[in-house]
């Protein structure tokens, strides 16, 4: 993996669903795209569409890894789960605004 990204994932029972938290930690760029797209999709090998992803670590995102973040939206929502970006700083949120 990209040292400028590092991703950890864990499982948790929430009321009567189960979903993953995916902790992104650096910068989402188009020189890591690819590789973490092709992580990320890893993840939901196991058709649990339900996620939480803690932003609370991303220091940078450029259009790629906005692009990347929407593309996950998608296959969410077309599965029927549901997508939670959490803990944006104020450098992300400010991108989303």
């Amino acid at each position: 993996m990209d040292p400028l990204i590092q991703l950890k994932v864990e499982y948790e029972k929430l009321g009567h669903k189960h979903a993953k938290i995916i902790y992104i930690n650096g910068r989402m760029t188009l020189a890591n795209s690819l590789e973490l797209s092709n992580k990320i999709k890893k993840y939901f090998d196991d058709e649990n569409y339900n996620v939480i992803i803690d932003i609370s670590n991303l220091q940078y995102l450029d259009s790629k890894g906005m692009a990347m973040l929407l593309t996950i939206e998608k296959s969410v929502k077309e599965n029927h789960g549901i997508l939670l970006l959490t803990k944006p700083n104020s450098f992300i949120q400010g991108i989303f605004n």
